[in-house]
């Protein structure tokens, strides 16, 4: 589905599968199982969360709102990117035993 000008509050958001342009997330879960998705502009307000299970199509995910955020949290344990604009996948993914997964459609 594509979503367009749309602003979502306090409520859990499926990623896979859609489109994000100029939306909004306030106060919510975001639900990445693995499958494609697309952001273009996009804002955070408030408490955003991440409810994922999709394995390295995941780490891109994170990857995407690391860069746009300057951080990411993956479970309680904050990232920070480093000069260059990177952060370690590698270190995020080292304990990660979930399946694996395939695509992601974000503009990284």
């Amino acid at each position: 589905m594509d979503y367009v000008d749309h602003t979502f509050t306090d409520e859990r958001v499926a990623l896979d599968g859609n489109t994000f342009k100029n939306c909004t997330f306030e106060n919510c879960t975001l639900v990445h199982e693995g499958g494609p998705v697309t952001f273009e502009n996009f804002g955070l307000r408030g408490s955003v969360k991440f409810d994922l299970g999709g394995g390295e199509s995941t780490v891109k995910l994170l990857d995407y709102f690391g860069r746009a955020l300057g951080y990411v949290e993956i479970m309680g344990r904050r990232y920070n990117l480093v000069p260059d604009g990177t952060w370690n996948a590698e270190e995020a993914l080292k304990n990660y035993n979930g399946p694996a997964a395939s695509g992601f459609g974000g503009n990284a």
